[in-house]
């Protein structure tokens, strides 16, 4: 994969003004809506189409704003065993499955374990505990937190991926549901020696604790004829970084992010 940061870079310089725009919602105001256990939708777009969208939400949402910032920068390291389990169940379709990883919210300077559990009815249920830093090894309560909360063993599990991202954050002003709105995402294997972006592209997230269709966002969407996609950023992470792995049910994602992004590849 090829960078297209100038196209990113121009669609972040034309989001400032139009986040200004929207109405703000504190962290602490965001525990009302924290949708540890919820249902989801995801979409993927061309960032040139971000202004647009969000010129069309500033009536129904609010938006995230921490120290100032309405553009958040994320970091994230996913887990998995030697034989990327967790990869695995996800590329062959497997319900009931899990992630583990460690979260940094940048901007607030706060980390959290987290598991996340999505059951073969789509719900997704989350839990975390807090940390004292992203890093490749679990401390005595995370293991402890792993082994309580999955089926996996601390000891059975190694870092695989590092994902970093800008993320807006939109609330509703009616409904008990969050938009996560991803930007400049890029990947690097454990090592950090080998890393790819997927600049270009937008993945949007619609997350409710009831119908996921009944949203201002999935309404634009629609209007927009912008389709549902599946996407899991550590499955496209690992299919793209790591040549030994299965990754034909992948390919079509991949595919999709080339030409949302204007690549050839």
């Amino acid at each position: 994969m090829h960078n297209s940061g100038n196209q990113s870079l121009l669609a972040e310089n034309k989001l400032s003004p139009i986040l200004s725009e929207f109405e703000t919602v504190t962290l602490d105001e965001m525990k009302s809506v924290a949708l540890m256990k919820r249902s989801d939708i995801k979409y993927v777009m061309n960032v040139s189409m971000l202004t647009e969208v969000l010129e069309n939400l500033t009536k129904y949402y609010k938006v995230l704003e921490i120290k100032d910032k309405r553009e958040n920068n994320y970091q994230t390291l996913y887990f998995d065993t030697s034989d990327l389990e967790m990869y695995r169940s996800h590329h062959n379709g497997v319900m009931n499955r899990y992630k583990v990883r460690i979260r940094e919210y940048m901007d607030s300077a706060e980390s959290f374990m987290e598991v996340k559990f999505k059951n073969n009815k789509g719900v997704t249920q989350k839990n975390r505990i807090k940390v004292p830093a992203i890093r490749a090894y679990f401390d005595n309560d995370a293991e402890k937190f792993i082994s309580e909360i999955s089926k996996f063993r601390a000891e059975d599990l190694q870092p695989v991926l590092w994902n970093r991202y800008t993320r807006i954050t939109l609330v509703s002003k009616t409904s008990i549901e969050r938009v996560t709105i991803d930007l400049n995402l890029e990947f690097a294997n454990s090592n950090q020696d080998k890393v790819v972006d997927l600049q270009g592209i937008v993945i949007a997230e619609v997350k409710k604790d009831g119908l996921v269709h009944k949203s201002d966002f999935v309404r634009l969407m629609s209007e927009k004829s912008v389709r549902e996609e599946g996407f899991s950023k550590y499955c496209i992470g690992v299919s793209v970084l790591y040549n030994n792995v299965k990754k034909n049910n992948f390919k079509e994602k991949v595919l999709l992010v080339n030409k949302l992004a204007g690549r050839i590849c």
